[in-house]
């Protein structure tokens, strides 16, 4: 009972956790990373489907050993077949105690290292399939139980929104700058003197925006300039 409590309140942390950030690149590992610390799984990955939701468009790995990553230097990224194409065209929780033996296997390139178990699920949120989340042998030796799928789902479900919420905030990131870009007054006409700018957009979500001018002198100006600052924060 006290086990069950605590790994119900541990998945209810990991989905907080899972949902705390925008920035795509790191939801999607702190998916992988947070589903192998609840099933205290050795490997773990996050594939991401393309559009049309036909093959693996993005792979991400976790857990592997610098050595095992070295050994697996050259080879190419899954790109949806075996069991892995099983999960993408049956898109139900998966669960292996025999990798090699399931009849949708297809072996594992030179160098990866050996997996004998393997749980699967979908990550979907509002009506679609993002891609398949995968681990790979549990650290005391013992396949995937029941247990350990429910918990993967209910993870799955969660970072199913998180990953469409960082993608609306990338897609609306994107657009707020293009227009902001369109915006951006024209240099004046200071002749005899050169101007030149920079445009940076803040590279944080909460980072105070605004515009920033700066009046420089440089080693080949004909004549000294005063530094001068002038924010503007509206």
């Amino acid at each position: 009972m006290v086990h069950t409590q605590r790994r119900f309140q541990d998945l209810l942390d990991a989905v907080m956790a899972v949902g705390r950030d925008l920035d795509l690149p790191v939801v999607l590992r702190r998916v992988i990373t947070t589903a192998m610390g609840l099933v205290d799984a050795r490997y773990g990955a996050l594939g991401v489907l393309s559009d049309d939701g036909e093959h693996l468009e993005e792979f991400i790995p976790v857990g592997l050993s610098q050595q095992q990553v070295t050994a697996l230097a050259g080879v190419a990224l899954p790109q949806g077949r075996g069991l892995l194409g099983h999960l993408i065209k049956h898109p139900e929780p998966l669960r292996v105690a025999d990798i090699g033996g399931h009849p949708d296997a297809v072996g594992f390139p030179p160098g990866h290292p050996p997996m004998r178990t393997l749980l699967g699920v979908a990550v979907t949120g509002r009506g679609r399939v993002y891609g398949n989340l995968y681990l790979c042998e549990r650290r005391d030796g013992q396949p995937f139980d029941d247990n350990d799928q429910d918990i993967l789902v209910a993870l799955a479900g969660a970072a199913g929104l998180a990953i469409e919420n960082a993608r609306l905030y990338r897609q609306v990131r994107a657009n707020a700058e293009y227009f902001q870009r369109l915006l951006l007054p024209g240099l004046p006409d200071v002749t005899p003197f050169s101007v030149a700018a920079i445009y940076r957009p803040a590279a944080t979500p909460d980072h105070v925006g605004g515009d920033w001018y700066d009046a420089l002198m440089l080693p080949t100006a004909p004549a000294p300039w005063s530094s001068a600052t002038s924010p503007d924060t509206t």
